[in-house]
């Protein structure tokens, strides 16, 4: 049976604007700390400073420092594969979980994924988290501090889809029917490992097709007949579901939304779209929402991107 299952840590994180000597261990005393959800952005609290450094591009927000997060976490059991996702730190981060260090990212805009599996326990665990904004220089716009993207922890079997491991293409496109490549990387196959992959349009089945597992990846080439084509104005999506076999066994699933379009590009006519010329129209938006500071919000991103449509762009 499917093991999949992934768990929001966005909420109950302890946070310490400073550097602290040994925060990451577990029984660290860490109950004068404050409590904070992610995702967090430490310098849109901070005040303002006209002398600090890069303070144009930062908004004159005193921003620079080190700062510690911990979260208390209870394992009732341990999954075979237990993954830490980060959509986002910055800057410099550091991972610890129950005092020993697992990893962590350098780049603060991109995410990351640690298997903490060998690290758990049953009962009481704790992740700790240094972020290292002291770094310069600066962005050359407001980049906030913290971990200011969601956390998840992803539990799943010994053998299962690599985390972004899923690619979809479309090579070739006709007004009939177009060829769909999907590319899945797994983790810890053996020679009984398959993967099966359903693609659907308004719950509605349309194409299938199924391949063995060589070397930790599948490639499953499948016809969608009748394409309805993504555009800029309608832009329609199909659905694939991935599941990963182990003989008759469901090891993994997972679900991939995806349009089919051609895109072009020439010096004669510029951007092209399924065949029709495209004007790109834009403007300097960056990630954070401006006196919200650098947490991303969905409804302030969906807040932005509904105002620039709504402008023409």
């Amino acid at each position: 049976m499917n093991k999949r299952k992934i768990t929001s840590l966005n909420g109950e994180w302890l946070f310490i604007d400073q550097d602290v000597t040994a925060a990451f261990g577990k029984d660290y005393d860490d109950s004068g700390w404050y409590h904070v959800d992610v995702p967090h952005d430490w310098a849109i609290s901070r005040p303002f400073n006209k002398d600090t450094p890069c303070g144009s591009s930062q908004g004159y927000f005193d921003r620079w420092g080190v700062g510690w997060y911990r979260k208390h976490i209870e394992f009732d059991e341990i999954s075979e594969t237990c993954i830490l996702e980060f959509d986002g730190v910055y800057e410099d981060s550091t991972v610890w979980v129950n005092g020993i260090k697992v990893g962590g990212w350098a780049y603060g805009y991109s995410g990351f994924f640690l298997d903490i599996t060998p690290y758990i326990n049953v009962g009481r665990n704790v992740i700790a988290v240094r972020v290292d904004n002291t770094h310069k220089p600066a962005d050359r716009w407001y980049s906030g501090a913290g971990i200011f993207r969601e956390v998840r922890l992803r539990e799943t079997s010994l053998s299962h889809i690599k985390p972004l491991g899923v690619y979809i293409t479309t090579p070739s496109i006709s007004e009939t029917e177009a060829n769909v490549k999907v590319q899945v990387e797994v983790e810890n196959s053996n020679i009984e490992s398959k993967v099966e992959v359903i693609v659907d349009k308004d719950n509605q089945r349309v194409a299938h097709g199924v391949s063995d597992v060589q070397d930790n990846i599948a490639e499953i080439d499948i016809v969608v007949s009748n394409p309805e084509l993504w555009e800029v104005e309608n832009p329609a999506l199909y659905s694939a579901t991935i599941i990963l076999y182990n003989g008759d066994s469901v090891c993994d699933t997972e679900q991939v939304r995806f349009g089919i379009r051609e895109v072009k590009i020439n010096a004669t006519d510029g951007l092209l779209i399924n065949n029709k010329p495209l004007k790109l129209k834009g403007v300097n938006l960056h990630h954070d929402g401006g006196c919200l500071g650098a947490a991303a919000s969905c409804l302030g991103l969906e807040t932005q991107i509904v105002t620039v449509k709504i402008s023409g762009l």
